[in-house]
This record gives structure tokens, sequence and C-alpha cells, in this order.
């Protein structure tokens, strides 16, 4: 029996050295050195400040003077490394760990301390406070310096009346017109950062009404405070441009693709090709693309204003293609095509290729402490621009295997092929004809078709073959939608023994989980998330998922069979289809702990409801849990459901037979501390908890079904640590978790309790190490 000693110590010996002790000895300090230890802010009375610790903190990070860096908040674990490197003759390794590592004492500076009270006090004034002071005082004991910050506020300002320019030019209408959507609101505190934020939100106003030369740098502000007290009227004012000329609308001329634009173009002699269409013209040494697909994506059209929103929409769609290394946009002002009074721009479109295809690995491993191991690796190749239209062409496959390493049974339980061929295509082929919506939205048609192939060793195999249809397009920055109009899938169970049989034969959700039967269908998928938007204290994402099978189908058989009276369930090419519904929902929130740390948490939900031709799921559409990817604590599919314990259960009496476990609905939830360690390597803490359950009691898995009077006492509770090696292009993860509370454990679910981690069977029975690429959610 192969065991995991080696593993565990190395594990333990690199925890060790994250939660080493700081040991920031002043010893390593020279004479008349100060270790800097941190920064304090103290309020004094009568100051009118709301959320005081947000305050004091945005104050703190101002200051110039910052401690070193702890690990997990406690220990200043890479000054150690430092020090450690620095008391010894200098090697190779010792300069890495000095230099990579390590990091310098922060010393008290007298000078630097002065600076940080003059940026404070300028922060004061830009946050409204305009007669507030700071001043400091240091507290140095045991060579340990605590810089002391004394701040007075004085009164908050806030803005009173907001006025705009008078002028009877275009600009000036237009901007009067916005003063609703104005950032400054009467009332509201005076910052100047929102002062900036209305200047940029004028000149968005401007440039999308088709002045392309204005700039904020146009836009001024008068204040007057006389009026009222402690009030800030504003006065916007916008100036001519410098050469006395007035402020302009141009419009768009000709559009100019520069399709395969390269640095070493310019150093060798190139022949470029110039082809027209309209107002478009196409240059390029070699043409590589489709051009209606290039003018789909632009949002310019000639004798149209310019507009900025123009600008950022073409951008963003050509950067949705996928195709380009660099995208570069710019306009020139066309002399020669001015007329009727117009202004006119020339839009020059600069287009570097990125590589046309591409191909990656993957690598999972999940296993215990015991004689089971999960093994997983895969091929990914993709082609970017397959028929010239930027197409995405996708190829997968994905092998796995579980083995034993116990004498006497077959070293393999499990093998497991899955592969997919995936096509996008940059617009809607669709029956009807689609207008704004295939601009705007930036749509893509998807073509898909998979195959899995599962061999439970001695049991069965169910090999699935799927074929889809559908579209994906971006409704907004924060909103996407999917949907796989036409959605098919063959499932055929092959193989089965006579022990899987018998299995069968005593449980009727067991049976109608692995029928050989049809799946044909819909499914909706509606995204959000707001990390475009640049949150500054993190992100939130939302996946809902939708899909529905069989009533269509369903529905026409009622009508053919309305006369024989043929009892259910109804078959096409003598195969049996599945009528359900499911619906799942995700929601991941990202918080921002500072720079160094994130604080992960996830939240999934689960359900699906079999009817009319199907008394149960069928055994692809099923939950599970465990693995890298869900309750780490235990190993994938082998977690419920409910309060079933597989281990004293009839089905388990052969030890080479693993059955998965499955259900009907599934509640899972995980929380994640992600730090940092050292450069590319990060940290994490984690907590993960949930179940599965099936919808009906069944026969051969007792306390499976879901009941609201013990679902609670079902979530299972697990917890590790994990390391993550962060190489930009991919994560390499490495996570060990054990759990803590244990629903298959009647006696005691508490399992927790008995925490004996130097225990060499306490290991084998709890701990789970999970080698995975990418973070798990």
């Amino acid at each position: 029996m192969t065991n995991f000693k080696a593993i565990s110590h190395i594990f333990l010996i690199v925890t060790s050295v994250c939660l080493l002790p700081g040991c920031v000895n002043t010893r390593f300090l020279n004479e008349g050195e100060v270790l800097f230890k941190k920064n304090k802010v103290v309020l004094t009375e009568g100051s009118q400040v709301k959320k005081e610790a947000e305050f004091k903190k945005e104050l703190t990070d101002i200051s110039l003077l910052q401690p070193n860096k702890k690990l997990f908040g406690l220990t200043k674990t890479r000054l150690w490394f430092f020090n450690v490197a620095s008391n010894k003759r200098e090697s190779k390794f010792r300069y890495w760990l000095k230099n990579k590592v390590g990091e310098p004492p922060a010393l008290y500076d007298s000078l630097l301390a002065m600076k940080s009270r003059d940026l404070m006090e300028n922060y004061l004034i830009n946050m409204g406070y305009f007669y507030s002071k700071v001043d400091y005082q240091v507290l140095i004991k045991k060579r340990r310096a605590t810089l002391e910050y004394i701040v007075t506020t004085g009164p908050l300002y806030t803005f009173g009346g907001v006025y705009f320019p008078s002028d009877t030019a275009l600009w000036a209408n237009l901007i009067r017109a916005s003063g609703p959507k104005s950032v400054l609101k009467p009332g509201s505190a005076f910052r100047v950062s929102d002062l900036k934020a209305e200047r940029e939100r004028i000149t968005d106003v401007l440039r999308n009404n088709g002045y392309y030369y204005f700039n904020k740098d146009y836009v001024t502000f008068d204040l007057d405070s006389l009026k009222r007290k402690h009030q800030m009227d504003v006065y916007v004012r916008v100036s001519n441009p410098s050469d006395s000329t007035k402020h302009e609308q141009y419009y768009i001329n000709k559009i100019i693709f520069h399709t395969d634009f390269s640095v070493d173009q310019m150093t060798r002699s190139v022949k470029y090709d110039t082809l027209r269409i309209d107002e478009y013209v196409f240059i390029s040494e070699k043409l590589r693309y489709k051009t209606d697909m290039l003018i789909d994506a632009v949002h310019f059209r000639k004798d149209n204003l310019f507009m900025k929103m123009d600008y950022t929409l073409t951008l963003n769609q050509l950067a949705d293609l996928g195709v380009f290394k660099f995208i570069n946009i710019r306009f020139e002002a066309d002399t020669s095509a001015s007329m009727n009074g117009r202004n006119y721009l020339n839009c020059l479109i600069t287009l570097t290729p990125a590589k046309k295809q591409e191909w990656s690995t993957e690598v999972q491993l999940n296993n215990s402490s015991s004689a089971l191991l999960g093994v997983a690796t895969g091929f990914n190749y993709r082609n970017k621009n397959i028929f010239k239209g930027a197409e995405l062409f996708e190829f997968n496959i994905l092998g796995a295997l579980e083995t034993n390493f116990v004498r006497g049974i077959s070293a393999f339980s499990t093998v497991n092929v899955s592969s997919y061929i995936n096509l996008y295509i940059n617009k809607f082929l669709a029956p009807i004809r689609v207008n704004n919506l295939a601009k705007n939205y930036r749509p893509k048609t998807h073509f898909s078709i998979k195959y899995n192939y599962l061999r439970r060793i001695d049991y069965y195999t169910v090999n699935t073959t799927s074929l889809s249809y559908g579209y994906d397009w971006r409704q907004s920055s924060t909103r996407r939608h999917q949907i796989n109009v036409f959605n098919f899938s063959l499932i055929r169970v092959k193989d089965a023994s006579e022990a899987f049989l018998e299995i069968l034969a005593r449980s009727q959700t067991l049976r109608s989980n692995f029928t050989e039967q049809f799946i044909i269908g819909s499914t909706y998928t509606y995204l959000w998330s707001n990390k475009a938007l640049n949150k500054r204290y993190g992100s939130f994402d939302f996946r809902g998922d939708v899909e529905i099978a069989g009533n269509l189908v369903h529905g026409i058989n009622s009508l053919v069979h309305l006369k024989d009276n043929a009892s259910l369930p109804y078959k096409i090419f003598n195969i049996p289809y599945a009528q359900y519904f499911l619906i799942a929902g995700e929601i991941k929130n990202y918080y921002k702990l500072g720079k160094h740390a994130l604080l992960a948490s996830r939240l999934y939900g689960g359900l699906a409801v079999p009817y009319g031709n199907s008394s149960g799921l069928p055994y692809i559409k099923q939950f599970y849990s465990g693995g890298p990817i869900g309750i780490r604590a235990w190993r994938v599919r082998t977690l419920g459901p409910g309060s079933f314990i597989f281990e004293e259960s009839s089905v388990s009496e052969n030890t080479n037979f693993f059955y998965d476990q499955t259900g009907d609905m599934k509640l899972e939830g995980n929380v994640e501390l992600r730090f940092d360690i050292f450069k590319f390597i990060k940290g994490a803490l984690f907590v993960d908890a949930g179940n599965i359950w099936t919808l009906k009691a069944d026969t051969l898995r007792p306390g499976a079904n879901f009941e609201f009077d013990r679902f609670a006492k079902e979530i299972a509770l697990g917890a590790g640590i994990g390391i993550r090696f962060d190489f930009n292009y991919f994560i390499l993860r490495f996570d060990a978790a054990i759990p803590i509370r244990d629903p298959g454990n009647p006696d005691n679910r508490w399992v927790i309790q008995n925490f004996d981690f130097l225990d060499k069977n306490w290991r084998k029975e709890n701990l789970k190490f999970n080698l995975a690429i990418g973070y798990p959610f």
C-alpha cells in the first residue's frame, strides 16, 4: 500500500517555514538604527468623522513609513529571512534568500515622518476638511518606533450650488442638459476627487457629441465659500482652445485598417495590398481576416458624429475577437473632405495579429492517505482564426484514472476519457434576421460536440455523446447571456456486470439513473460580474442556470399516443428520453484585504426535478461533491448523499467497487483567505461546507433523501491549508484538507474532536491532498 508520508512531511515543513516566528531581533540593527513598528492615528476631541476606522486606515496608508509585512498578520517572516541571510557569508543561495525572498528592515526616518504629515494635511483638504491640522510624535521602545499622528479635522465642507456655463453655443447647451447627471450634488461632502470626476464627465458628454479635440484641461472651476457657512458653491468654466478658435464638432470620413502591423515591417521593404469597400480601406501585407468580420466590429459610420462611446465599443469588440495582440485606434483630421461646413476625421485602426494556434496541458491529483489515488491529465488545442473570421476552434481531451495500491484487487478501479470540440462564430447564425443585437452585444454562435467514456472496472460502462447549438452575447460590461437552443445527448450503459445488475435490481432510483436514454432540451445561463468596473474593494460574480429537457418531445408523443393509451416511458427509436427541470445558482465574492490578501467566498445551490417520462435524473445530470473544486476534505463523488454511509452499505462489500455518490440536490459553500507569502508563492486557509441529497428515498442508500427537519445536520464541513505557485500564465495549486464534521459518521459527526495529526491511522483516514491547476473558484 502506497502511503504519502513523504508528502505529509514536505507539507509540514513548508507550513512550518511559513509560520516561523518573525524573530525580528533588534540585534541585527546597526548603531543608531530604530525599527519602524507601526503608524497610529489619534483624532482630537471635536473632530467630525463618520467612518472613523476607515478614515484612520486611509491616513495610515498615506504615510511614507510602513512597517515590514507580516505573514498571517502575525510574524515578520520575510524580515527574518533577510536577517538570517545577511548574518553570514554571502552565497548564491543566501543572495536569493536575502533579495528575492527576504525584505530589508523598515527603519524609522524623521524626514519621512514630516513628509507624511504634510501628505496627510493635503489629503484632508482634498477631502473637504479645509482647516485641519496634523501633528505627530514618535514613541521609541526597545529600538522599535511607533509613529503617532494627532489629527484635528475641523468642520467638513459640502457642495452648495452648482452653476454651468451660460454661453449660447451648442457645447454649452449640451453641458447644461447633462446637469442632472452631474457628480457634484448639493449637500454632499466636498471632495477634490468629485471635481476631477466632473471634469471627466463633462469631457465625455462633449466627446460623445462630436467634439473630438475637447479635453478635460478646458474645464475649470471657480469656488465660492462666502455665501453659505461651510458650503462651497461651484462655477463650471470652459475655456476656448489656445489658438483662439472655437470648439467644433467632427464627423467620420474614411475608416482605414492596417490588419497585420508588426515592428519588423518598419525595418524591411514591404509591399502592401490595398482593398477598398465603400468608406473602408484595408491595408495589409497579406489579408488574414474576412473584411465583413472587421467591419461588423466597428461602430463608426461615414458622416456620423464622432462619439467616444463608439471608440470604446469598437476597441472592446475587436479585443473580444481574440485574434489581435495589439489594437490601436487613432484619428486624423481630413481637411480634404470638409464640406457643407462640416469637419471630418479619418479613423486609423492598427492591428497586430496574435498567435493563431496554441495548446496547453493540465494535471489534477486527488487522494487520501489510504490506497486510492485519482490522477487526471488533459490536452487542449485552440485555433483562433480557423476560417479567417476570428472563429475560435477548440479541441480538448481529458483522461482520468483512479488506481488502487492494495494487493489482491485490480490496479485500476475507474477509467474516464472525455473530449469535446467547440466552434465559436462571431455573429448570430439564426433563421431570422437580428439587427441591433448583432452589432451592440458582441454575439457568438456556438456549436459543440462532446463524448465521454466512463468505465467502472468489473461493473459498468457509460458512453455519452452530446451535440449542442446556441448563442452567447454580452448585454453590457456586467451582464452576459448564454443559451443552447438545441441540446442533444445519448447516454448508453453497457457491459453491466452481474454484481452491478444486482445492485440496480434493489434500487428503483439507481435503475432510473443508469437507464439508456436520450436528452433533448434547451439550457439558459445568465452571468453578472462587476469585475470590469474595477471595484476598489473587490468584485462580485453571479451565475444562474436553467435547463429544461423532454417537454417538446413529450408533448408530441402524448398526442401520438393519445388513443392507444401506451404506458410510460415513451421512446424514440426504442430508447426512452429524459424529462426534467434543472435550476442552479452560484455566487462568488472577492473582497480585498489590503494589497496582499483577499477573502474569496462562494455559495452554490442546485435542484433537478425529473417528471413525466422520467422517474429519475440521468446519471450525467446529477450533482456530486468533493475533490479539488468542491469540498476538499472528501475525494471526488465520495460525499453524501445526505447521511448515507457507503462503507457500511451492502454495495461496498467488494473493496474494488467505488460507487459514485450523486444526488438531485446540492448545497455547497466555500470561504478562502488568500495571501501572498513570497513573490510568486501564495498561501490559503479555507473552509468548505455542503452536501448532496436525493429527492426520493432510496432503499439502497438510507438517509440519502432530503428532509427539512434533518438536512442542516447533514452539512459536511472541512478545512485546510494550501500553497499556490502563481506563474501568471498558470497556477499550480496544492491543498491539504481534513474533515471537521462528517454527516456519514452517526456516532461522532464532529470528527475534529478526535484530531490527532501525529497518529498515522488518523492521517490515513482523514488527511486529503489535492493537486490541481488554477484556483478552485
